[in-house]
């Protein structure tokens, strides 16, 4: 299945919740893995070292 182009502002929602994530894993922990970080579970689940 060919991949679509994501659209600018689901790249830009993604990046601002990326930056959530990332920023405030101690805050959220899990609950952002599957909303906010899909991609990168190990930084929503505070795994990754800041």
């Amino acid at each position: 299945m060919p991949k679509a182009p994501t659209p600018p502002r689901i790249a830009l929602a993604a990046a601002v919740e990326t930056t959530i994530d990332w920023h405030g894993y101690l805050v959220f922990g899990a609950t952002t893995v599957p909303v906010f970080n899909p991609l990168f579970p190990a930084v929503g689940s505070g795994a990754a070292v800041p």
